[in-house]
């Protein structure tokens, strides 16, 4: 099984991370369950929730995001494609990975309008489909992976 690094954002509250573990590698199992992440919804929730700082801030919305498809499809249905100019009140995951030697997958200027298409599921490497596969459980879409949308 492969291990991936997983950045995330821990808001500071009181001089401590909210989200234990953040930062850590994990591994990503193919018959992960839904109540898995049950605690890592708890912990979104609870920051939405809870966090004056979640209503305060008004983050910057990346130029282009990965959508990882309509929610309401079966997913075997739903298109994964870049986006460019996504609305300003969205809400998406990130994914900062090791482009490594062969950078297989990157949006470039000639490879952009077949990224805003589509891109197949079987094209992606393993992080980006586990990412995918934990921002679906997580009721997210969009997902801003560097390689992919710069």
């Amino acid at each position: 099984m492969k291990q991936a690094n997983v950045s995330t954002v821990a808001p500071v509250h009181d001089g401590e991370a909210s989200l234990a573990g953040t930062g850590q590698a994990i591994e990503i199992s193919a018959d992960i369950r839904d109540e898995s992440l049950f605690e890592v919804r708890v912990w979104l929730r609870k920051c939405e929730n809870e966090h004056s700082c979640y209503a305060r801030s008004s983050p910057s919305v990346p130029k282009r995001l990965l959508d990882a498809g309509d929610p309401k499809l079966p997913v075997v249905q739903r298109t994964i494609r870049v986006i460019q100019d996504p609305p300003k009140h969205v809400e998406y995951a990130t994914l900062s990975h090791c482009w490594g030697q062969s950078r297989k997958l990157i949006t470039t200027k000639s490879t952009l309008q077949h990224r805003l298409n589509s891109i197949f599921w079987d094209s992606l490497p393993k992080t980006f489909q586990d990412s995918i596969f934990v921002i679906r459980k997580l009721n997210l879409r969009y997902i801003w992976i560097d390689s992919l949308c710069t």
